[in-house]
């Protein structure tokens, strides 16, 4: 396992790379729902990174 410092890192970086993929397919497609999917990832991570 990882130490927790390092487990809290890691789900901070995902979080805000799911934010950006998020960010980015919002411009690319209005109205797609991929860009709530990527949120909703991003979103979770975060959760996860705060219940840790």
């Amino acid at each position: 396992m990882m130490p927790p410092v390092y487990h809290r890192a890691l789900l901070a970086i995902l979080g805000l790379i799911c934010v950006v993929i998020s960010v980015v397919v919002a411009f690319q497609q209005p109205f797609g729902l991929w860009h709530w999917v990527w949120l909703a990832m991003a979103g979770a991570f975060l959760y996860a990174l705060r219940r840790n």
